[in-house]
């Protein structure tokens, strides 16, 4: 089974797949590109995309838009830079999720917590202001993991606990 590849360079995050490379950047626009395609398919609204195999839905969030990216079996939430909690029909409908990208900046380490325990992903990749970080990785009772890259397949998901992995 092929992996999902999430790395990060300051803003940027890149889900590599079999089928292409998911690039969201730091204003959480979605870039698809994919092995049949020389351009990228950018995705900023609202809406349901598929290009070869890989997925995007975007859904409204208060003032902006956050997304799952599906591929692989495997689903990813960006949150990007959450500016106020989600409403509990959203959450509902986000269904399962592999792995959550969330900035810890604007919304309250405890709020973005108490989010991410609604959610029950198997990871979760902060990012932000290294204090805040800190402070968050610090109110998870297992820690977190330093990585250069999470490599994801369906059979690594934690069931019991999520993990938080600082890349």
């Amino acid at each position: 089974m092929f992996a999902m590849d999430i790395t990060r360079a300051k803003e940027e995050w890149k889900i590599k797949i079999k089928k292409g490379l998911v690039v969201v950047d730091g204003e959480g626009k979605v870039k698809i590109g994919s092995s049949g395609r020389e351009e990228s398919f950018a995705i900023s609204e609202p809406g349901e995309y598929e290009i070869e195999g890989i997925s995007v839905f975007g859904y409204a969030a208060n003032e902006q838009t956050i997304f799952v990216i599906q591929a692989e079996a495997l689903r990813v939430l960006y949150l990007g830079n959450l500016k106020a909690k989600l409403e509990e029909k959203l959450i509902e409908e986000l269904d399962t999720i592999d792995a959550v990208i969330v900035k810890i900046d604007q919304l309250g380490v405890k709020e973005v917590g108490d989010l991410l325990g609604q959610i029950e992903p198997g990871y979760i990749l902060p990012y932000g202001e290294t204090t805040k970080i800190d402070e968050f990785v610090k109110s998870f009772e297992h820690g977190s993991k330093p990585m250069e890259k999470l490599s994801l397949t369906k059979t690594m998901i934690p069931e019991e606990a999520t993990e938080v992995v600082v890349v």
